[in-house]
């Protein structure tokens, strides 16, 4: 039987029932698994973020992940990467470690960025206005997946300048709304039981984290480390964050110092060993 086809090429091997059967491709050992995309296909990144006050905001990452994936995929777009990110929407750009990560891709290997809405950004319309400037210099556009909206560019456009501005404002305000009903209750509730109710946990309620205080006091008082220095000595040696912060920054490090700063006038500081 002839085992050579009508032009002279090599029949595959044959199948009980014979049908040709193709080579299977078997995965090299220890490879990875790259997406691969058409060349045509606009990739664009995703900010997701939610607060680190759970009680204020209830946003979660599931729902603007999905609000993301919708977007692109009616642009006809994929997101290569989401950067999802626990930090309070008033907290500055430089104390948010998964926006600087984002910026530092954006610019020659991305130029999209995709946010559920506006204020995934930032509460604070001053940090927001600073984030679109800073991506205008990169020539990022960033987009609004429950607008629709590009938001970097529309200061081309007054009208719509005054609407983004307008909409995080309100975020602004919404936020300082809630806080305040908040505060209230907790008031009430301490006023009834006669004990403190909600609010963050004061950093230094054990030994443990005296010896840190103490440590940053020292370091501060030296005048030869710089607050994100010592942001990256404390995350060297893994030193529990307050609150269970992801890393240390130099904006926790300053707000420790700062609620210890009577022990920056005192002499009697013990030396840690670094």
């Amino acid at each position: 039987m002839s085992t050579r086809g009508h032009c002279g090429g090599p029949l595959h091997p044959a199948s009980e029932e014979g049908a040709a059967v193709h080579p299977e491709v078997r995965p090299q050992p220890n490879s990875e698994t790259v997406p691969i995309y058409p060349p045509n296909m606009k990739r664009a990144l995703a900010y997701l973020r939610v607060s680190t006050a759970a009680q204020t905001d209830g946003d979660g990452f599931p729902r603007q992940k999905e609000a993301c994936r919708a977007f692109a995929e009616i642009k006809g777009w994929t997101i290569p990467r989401y950067f999802e990110e626990q930090q309070s929407g008033s907290d500055q750009l430089f104390d948010r470690p998964k926006m600087q990560e984002l910026l530092a891709l954006c610019g020659e290997q991305y130029d999209t960025i995709i946010v559920e809405r506006v204020d995934r950004i930032a509460r604070d319309i001053v940090i927001a206005e600073l984030f679109f400037r800073e991506c205008k210099t990169r020539g990022v556009s960033v987009y609004a997946a429950d607008s629709g909206e590009e938001l970097v560019n529309a200061v081309g456009d007054p009208t719509r300048t005054l609407i983004r501005q307008i909409l995080g404002a309100l975020a602004e305000w919404d936020k300082a709304q809630i806080c305040k009903k908040l505060l209230a209750g907790r008031k009430r509730k301490k006023l009834e039981t006669g004990k403190p109710c909600g609010g963050p946990k004061p950093y230094g309620r054990n030994a443990e984290e005296n010896l840190v205080i103490d440590k940053i006091i020292r370091l501060v008082r030296s005048e030869k480390h710089t607050l994100d220095a010592i942001a990256r000595k404390l995350q060297y040696r893994k030193i529990p964050t307050p609150g269970g912060a992801k890393m240390w920054t130099r904006g926790i490090v300053f707000n420790i110092a700062r609620a210890n700063q009577n022990l920056l006038l005192t002499e009697d500081i013990p030396d840690i060993d670094e």
